[in-house]
Order: C-alpha cells, then structure tokens, then sequence
C-alpha cells in the first residue's frame, strides 16, 4: 500500500493526465447521441492509441511505461465519456478541467456541472473500487489473450471494452433499473413481482448468483445513504423487496450490480451510462492482468511461456466429415 506521499503523488499525477487531445475532441464531436457510450470508450481508446501510442519493446514493460499508459487512459476516460455525453445531449463543448481531487468527484462535476457533495463523491469513489477488479470473467480474458500475443494496451483494453459490450457482461444494473423503476412502493413491487416469478419471467442474469457477493454489502449501505436525499428514494424500499422477493423464491443471491444501480441512479448517472461506467472503473483490473500476463511471457523460459498463451482446445460437435462435392453434383434445387 502507498504512503501518504507516495498517493498524493500519485493523485496529482492523474489529475495532470485527464485533458483530452484537440484530434480527440473533433472526433467525439462527430460521434452521434445514438452511439452506445461503450463504442465511444472503445473509438476513444483508439484514437488515443494513434496519437499516444505505446511502446512496444519489452524494456519498457520494466521502466514504468506500461503503467503510464495505463495511468493516462485510467485517468482520460471519463473526461471523454462526459464531454461527448454532454456535448451530443446537451449541445456543451464543456471545460474538461475541474477541482476535483478524485475521478468520481471529477467525472461527477463533468456529468452534472458542479461539484458533487461529499457524500456523493465519497459513494462514487466506493463503488468504483468494487467495480476495479472481478476476476477472470469475459473481459477479463479477452484482455489477457492480447496481452499474451505481445499487443500493446490499447488494443488489450479495446477488446476487454468490446467483450462487456455484450448485455450478458455488461448490462447487469441497466436490467435492474429497469425492473424495478416501474413501481413507486414495495407493495406494488411485490404484488407484480411475484407473478413475474411464477411465471418464471424475471432475467436475473449477471445479478444473481447462487453465492453471497461481499461487494453487495457495500454498494446497499451507500445506496441506502443516498436514498435519504433522493426525490425518488423510495426506489431503494422496492429494490430491498425485490432481493427478498427473489431470494425466497430462488435460494439467489443479489450481485454488486443490483445496489450499484440503484446508487449510480441517486447519482444522477443515466441509466445508459452505467455499464461505460464500470467501464472506467474496470480499467485498473483489466490493466492488472495485462502486466501480469506480460511478467509471465517475459520472465518464464519458452517452453513454460507458451503454456501461458490463451489457446483454449475446442472439439467439433457439429456433422461428420462430408466428400467435397463439384459444383454440377452439389443439389441446388
């Protein structure tokens, strides 16, 4: 863990690394409203790969650039999340320099144009640390693979984006919001929610799990404290009883995902924000494992390196081998 100094240091070097490039904001301008904000991140981290590439030779993996490059895009994404959120929604070429000594707090004053409260910054900063790291799941293992064939991070980290693309990975707390944004009271959840499960119409997938998740804790406690403020608090009383509701009848357990939504939801982040969110956060672990991944290309000898390479064996389950036929035999009726 660091000293003081040491994260002071650390703090005020990603507070000089969130300016966006001019190449970078003309292209954002151009990016539609329509766009998933996850494209955005993606075509974002692209651009930022031409203009500010890394440097490929393995020396560099020791000397602290690797970590810089991931220092910057740690730093730049969500200044670049909110100036084309703001810019397409809101018609604002928006200052990207705030006071902000923290990435929620900043992202927060990007977002909303002032500076949060301390309660909402401190309750972002949370849940952006359970967000950091979730072990070897879909994109997780997208970034290793590239990392393991000797690509550079930006590419890494595109592939990781593009694997939590998918709605099965990514979409876990935008499916909670819309499950539950609907009622205005417990009863009215319960009452519709019960039905749901007998008919056995509720997705859950991605948010409940048949082990407790110890994040979830964390992100029910903020997301209760938020709730005290909040026009529409009452959301947090229907999602409790929908996590009792389908805990009786599924023997489930709620992910970190399910009270994060309802937390990022007080925040006044759009719901369409979320999984890009998490994007922003995710990038520590994702970058953790590509360092890992490079240590061990680099540091086993050759036989024990390429058993380090993603190549999972695969068998054909489709139809057995069939002759090749010439075009006059094949039955084109």
């Amino acid at each position: 863990l660091p000293t003081q100094d040491e994260l002071t240091t650390y703090k005020n070097s990603l507070f000089s690394l969130r300016p966006l490039p001019s190449a970078l904001i003309a292209i954002l301008q151009r990016i539609p409203a329509s766009a998933h904000p996850l494209d955005v991140l993606r075509t974002g981290c692209s651009v930022l790969a031409h203009l500010e590439p890394e440097e490929l030779h393995p020396p560099h993996y020791e000397d602290g650039h690797q970590r810089a490059v991931a220092d910057r895009l740690l730093a730049v994404m969500p200044t670049l999340l909110c100036y084309w959120y703001r810019y397409t929604r809101d018609g604002v070429s928006i200052d990207t320099e705030t006071d902000e000594e923290s990435s929620a707090g900043h992202f927060l004053c990007l977002l909303h144009g002032h500076a949060p409260s301390a309660l909402q910054q401190r309750c972002l900063d949370v849940l952006l640390l359970l967000h950091a790291e979730h072990g070897f799941n879909e994109s997780s293992c997208n970034a290793r693979s590239c990392a393991a064939v000797q690509a550079d991070i930006h590419s890494a980290l595109i592939s990781a984006v593009s694997a939590l693309r998918g709605v099965a990975h990514g979409g876990a707390s935008a499916q909670v919001m819309a499950l539950i944004e609907p009622y205005r009271t417990a009863q009215q959840a319960e009452t519709a929610l019960r039905q749901l499960c007998s008919e056995g119409r509720i997705n859950c997938a991605g948010w409940l799990g048949s082990q407790p998740d110890v994040r979830s804790g964390f992100a029910k406690s903020w997301s209760r404290q938020l709730a005290d403020g909040a026009p529409d608090g009452y959301l947090y009383t229907v999602a409790e009883t929908v996590e009792q509701l389908l805990n009786e009848h599924t023997g489930g357990y709620v992910s970190v995902d399910f009270y994060s939504a309802t937390a990022w939801h007080f925040l006044g982040v759009p719901r369409s924000l979320f999984a890009s969110l998490m994007a922003c956060a995710r990038l520590v672990g994702w970058s953790a494992h590509i360092f890992e991944q490079r240590y061990f290309e680099q540091h086993l000898d050759e036989r024990h390196a390429r058993r380090q390479w993603l190549e999972p064996d695969v068998a054909c389950i489709g139809p057995a081998l069939r002759p090749w036929l010439s075009m006059e035999q094949r039955d084109v009726s």
